[in-house]
């Protein structure tokens, strides 16, 4: 379980990380359960940013895998298939996020 100082630690990496990349990004950070522990938005962000970065870490933290790992399992008649309109479209198989 990771607790908010590693949550925070984890913010300043993903940002230190953007700005090595020259780009603004949202950070969620869940717990095991994809409750937040914390959320960054960087100034200039897109606006829609903060639910896909949740939408992310839900799905990674939900599952177990990295929602990259999701994609061969998304794919018609697998068992993540149309796995963004499950919970209200809270899952999700954008990668980008590591459980």
């Amino acid at each position: 379980m990771i607790n908010l100082e590693k949550a925070k630690n984890a913010i300043l990496a993903s940002e230190k990380k953007a700005v090595e990349l020259g780009v603004t990004v949202t950070t969620v950070i869940v717990d095991d359960h994809g409750s937040i522990i914390a959320v960054s938005r960087m100034d200039n962000a897109l606006n829609i940013s903060p639910k896909f970065a949740y939408a992310k870490a839900f799905t990674s933290a939900s599952l177990g895998m990295s929602t990259a790992d999701i994609a061969p399992f998304a794919t018609d008649v697998k068992p993540y298939y149309g796995c963004n309109t499950f919970f209200g479209g809270e899952l999700t198989d954008i990668p980008g996020d590591l459980p």
